[in-house]
């Protein structure tokens, strides 16, 4: 049996994200993307569905990605639903280039000058 120990804080990396979009270089009329890849098991730090409101009111999207079958589904689809994205689950490698590649193509694209 193959067990991993650690922790997951999820809200710690989503807090560092959602800083990012803070920094004064940030574009005004860029839209704003989190991508939450996980096992779905926080463990550890605060509940990030707190992190996902505050992504939310601040005009960020997190669509969530998760790649264990185990449970911990509830709370990223309920982060992604929070901030009005979507959740996805990948069983294999295959499932996840085919996520990453709906999420690029869902994505908008602007040209500028």
């Amino acid at each position: 049996e193959n067990i991993m120990l650690g922790g997951t804080n999820m809200s710690a990396g989503l807090e560092a994200a959602i800083a990012q979009f803070s920094q004064p270089d940030v574009r005004p009329l860029a839209r704003k993307i989190i991508v939450l890849m996980t096992d779905g098991q926080w463990n550890m730090g605060r509940n990030p569905i707190l992190s996902a409101l505050e992504a939310r009111d601040l005009g960020i999207t997190i669509p969530t990605v998760t790649f264990l079958e185990a449970d911990g589904h509830d709370d990223m689809c309920e982060i992604a639903e929070t901030t009005g994205g979507r959740h996805y689950h990948a069983s294999n490698g295959a499932e996840l280039i085919r996520i990453f590649r709906e999420l690029a193509l869902s994505l908008p694209v602007t040209l500028t000058e």
